[in-house]
């Protein structure tokens, strides 16, 4: 019970200009049933639950997953709260927008407003560093593939506010991405975005990656497989390759 109120205290305290408790968060499905450890403080935020998942992979079972992501929202941003299943949570990221994509475990989201050409991609670490970068649009990923310089798309000072924490169980994570991100001072309409995570273990040959599309290959940025969120009435609406919590 003193754990609880404590995370209530903390988290609430951190996010409270952004999610507070209030006659802002929107009217919807709650989440008390939820079994993930760390997530009893959130339970009255409306919005979407994601399994993170092999869906690429021939070994894939539909019961083994390696962390869940909730994705809500309300008037100031969008709220993603991820908890990753992991023995050993670890990264020699030293600073934001390092090079996290090789320096260990990261949590990744991929977000785009529908009609827009630019899209953001974030990482977070367990060490709580994060890399932002604005990509112009789908080509710019293929030219980082064929080696194209790309750390002129880091982005500082995005408003951006986050808080990653280590426990037994793994690391979690608590994000807010605000309006301002995608030049809104109020939301749209319809979204597209993923999530996804490399485990790459302190002492791991290769690297246990997961995402919550259900990709046929491990290419994050294909966004015939990114969810679709309508906001409407309020809420966010459940498209494709989604389940809402009871």
């Amino acid at each position: 019970m003193f754990i609880w109120v404590f995370l209530v205290l903390i988290f609430g305290s951190f996010f409270n200009e952004g999610f507070s408790k209030s006659q802002e968060i929107l009217q919807g499905p709650t989440y008390n049933n939820i079994s993930l450890s760390n997530f009893s403080v959130i339970h009255n935020y409306p919005g979407l639950k994601y399994d993170l998942k092999q869906h690429w992979s021939k070994s894939f079972s539909k019961n083994n997953s390696a962390g869940s992501v909730l994705f809500s929202y309300n008037n100031k941003g969008f709220l993603v709260l991820a908890e990753l299943l992991d023995s050993d949570p670890f990264s020699l990221v030293t600073k934001d927008n390092d090079q996290t994509w090789v320096k260990g475990d990261l949590f990744e989201i991929l977000i785009q407003e529908q009609g827009v050409e630019s899209y953001w991609e974030f990482h977070f670490t367990p060490n709580n560093f994060s890399l932002q970068m604005l990509l112009p649009n789908k080509a710019t990923i293929r030219g980082i593939y064929r080696g194209d310089a790309f750390e002129h798309l880091f982005k500082t000072q995005t408003g951006v506010r986050f808080e990653t924490k280590k426990h037994p169980q793994g690391w979690n994570l608590k994000a807010y991405l605000p309006w301002k991100l995608f030049g809104k001072s109020q939301t749209s309409s319809h979204w597209l975005y993923v999530f996804a995570r490399n485990d790459m273990g302190r002492h791991r040959k290769n690297s246990e990656i997961s995402a919550s599309g259900n990709f046929t290959k491990i290419y994050f940025h294909d966004q015939k497989y990114w969810h679709q969120g309508f906001i409407q009435n309020k809420l966010l609406v459940i498209s494709q390759n989604q389940k809402q919590v009871p």
